[in-house]
């Protein structure tokens, strides 16, 4: 094994313990004893018993803090899985949704003069080359990044952001060990697999990769403002790309207030405008772009003298293929005809049911949910509600629904209630409407349906071109006798794990027997070289047995398990 791997996992062995005690002190033991991992705390807390709660786990207010409270102190990989995890309403119960999104990704900045040396290592050359005037005390501090204001030589106002120094290095060693930790749950805690764990983790890892190389986040920016570079009502930031590397980002400073600002001040029709602006922007994003800002919360949506909504961050977005796109307009069309049998089947492609879903109970949900909105006039219809309802609906049924479907549909709830909070009045059920028509049309127009049977086309040429080949290797493989099976157990390795160990220490035990045993005949013979008048390698017996018999009982403490 190279040096590099030991030392490597030495390091997660001791991050391993921190986690674990972690737990602990916040009285999450019993996650500690599914997982068997109590050999990782200090000897006397493994004989304690686990707590266990009394309330449901799924209901439970105190253990949703108590994990809110241990994924804070154990650092940002750990806030970023919570945040993470705050926007899967699918996946976890609404207690730990609310807790989980009051997790705080601030800490305190790294000092000025660091930010300054990273961006003379990444640009090539001294900050007063680049910047006439930079900002020594940052106005944001985040687990990744800060951001500092600055000027530059040409006289622009821009906002800089700078990667945490060692920040990466944290973050993918916390990751490969959040891998092993996922791994396990699915092994050791069946009832948790339908959450799937390991694909959470793998996505959190894909997510915090792109978040940690800025050139990810430069390019969305500069996706979307190239996308609204033509619009006199919204705004979007320019990307300095002379001055942005994978660890500074350099972005055109956006001016104006926070557009929550305006709810409790400003002229009721400017309100009025700006929640149909507003709205009217996001539509734009979902249903025309493909991709939308994920994160609209009232900190990034800026609102200039001009009326112009700018918005900010697009460390987070979403996207909506032109497949899932597809699969919303069928949906609709099956909604209007109410064909329950067609939703159910849309799932099913979507690849939303898992293997725990009951598609007769997922229908009769979907039913009662058809039941209830059909009648109702686009007005009377909360979107918070029914998307509250949906996510309800996919959690009891162990549905997973994609991860950019949920995005959207947050983001959606989110500048509804901002635009429900400009003007009371405000229909996003109505405005909402011209937009999922647009979607049918889309769907049902010439375009599309040459588009999809094209792609039907070619992947059935593709089945039939290829299908005599396929046949005729496996037939070969068959006749020479290199046609195989492979079959992969599951749940066995702790059984495996646990018998491997116990047949261990039973011939450790015996080998310690046998060593008193033989020291007692030596002794009773007195045979051999003596000392104090018995024989030595009776004595050399004993002693041997004894330190083996402490050493065995030791590693059965170890374990907490007597």
């Amino acid at each position: 094994m190279a040096l590099g791997t030991i030392g490597r996992r030495i390091r997660q062995f001791q991050r391993l313990r921190r986690v674990v005690r972690v737990l602990a002190k916040y009285g999450l033991g019993a996650i500690i004893e599914r997982l068997d991992l109590r050999q990782y705390l200090p000897l006397p807390s493994k004989w304690k018993p686990a707590p266990i709660d009394t309330e449901s786990v799924a209901q439970s207010r105190s253990l949703a803090q108590r994990a809110t409270n241990a994924m804070q102190e154990l650092g940002p990989t750990f806030v970023k899985l919570g945040q993470f995890l705050s926007t899967r309403p699918d996946i976890l119960p609404a207690v730990y949704l609310e807790e989980f999104s009051r997790l705080q990704d601030r800490v305190d900045p790294f000092p000025a003069a660091e930010a300054r040396a990273i961006i003379e290592r990444e640009l090539g050359g001294p900050t007063e080359r680049f910047f006439s005037r930079f900002d020594e005390e940052p106005i944001a501090s985040g687990s990744i990044a800060q951001v500092h204001l600055a000027e530059t030589t040409a006289g622009r106002s821009v906002v800089v952001k700078v990667k945490r120094p060692g920040i990466s290095k944290v973050i993918v060693a916390d990751l490969e060990l959040l891998e092993d930790l996922a791994d396990r749950i699915e092994d050791y805690i069946p009832e948790a697999r339908v959450m799937r764990p390991r694909m959470i983790v793998d996505e959190l890892g894909r997510h915090l990769r792109r978040e940690l190389d800025f050139l990810h986040e430069a390019s969305s920016t500069q996706r979307f403002h190239n996308a609204f570079a033509d619009s006199d009502r919204n705004h979007c930031p320019e990307v300095l790309w002379e001055l942005t590397t994978a660890s500074v980002l350099t972005l055109e400073r956006m001016s104006g207030r926070r557009i929550s600002e305006f709810v409790t001040s400003g002229d009721v029709a400017v309100k009025k405008q700006l929640a149909a602006a507003l709205f009217d922007f996001y539509m734009k994003q979902f249903f025309e772009l493909g991709y939308f800002h994920a994160d609209p919360h009232p900190g990034n949506i800026l609102v200039d003298k001009s009326l112009r909504i700018n918005i900010v961050d697009f460390g987070l977005t979403g996207r909506l293929s032109d497949e899932l796109q597809g699969i919303l307009g069928t949906a609709i069309i099956a909604l209007r005809h109410k064909n329950v049998k067609l939703l159910a089947a849309l799932l099913e492609q979507a690849e939303v049911l898992t293997e725990q879903s009951d598609v007769g109970q997922v229908e009769s949900d979907i039913t009662n949910l058809m039941d209830t909105y059909m009648g109702m006039p686009l007005g009377r219809v909360e979107i918070q509600q029914l998307f509250a309802e949906m996510t309800a609906t996919a959690q009891r049924n162990s549905m997973l629904l994609p991860r950019d479907f949920v995005l959207m549909g947050k983001a959606l709830v989110t500048v509804g209630g901002l635009a429900r909070a400009l003007d009371p009045e405000f229909d996003a059920a109505s405005a909402l409407g011209p937009y999922m028509k647009m979607v049918v049309r889309k769907k049902l127009s010439a375009e599309g349906i040459a588009r999809s049977a094209s792609l039907v086309a070619f992947h059935g040429m593709n089945l039939l071109r290829e299908a005599p080949a396929d046949l005729r290797r496996l037939i070969r493989k068959a006749l020479t006798g290199g046609l195989s099976f492979n079959f992969q157990h599951k749940g066995l390795d702790k059984l495996i794990f646990d018998l491997d160990r116990s047949s261990n220490r039973l011939a450790f035990s015996i080998i310690v027997a046998s060593l008193v045993v033989a020291s007692s005949l030596i002794l009773n013979a007195g045979k051999g070289p003596l000392a104090w008048g018995m024989p030595v390698l009776g004595i050399v017996g004993y002693v041997l047995a004894a330190l083996l018999g402490l050493w065995l009982i030791w590693a059965i403490l170890r374990s907490g398990r007597l």
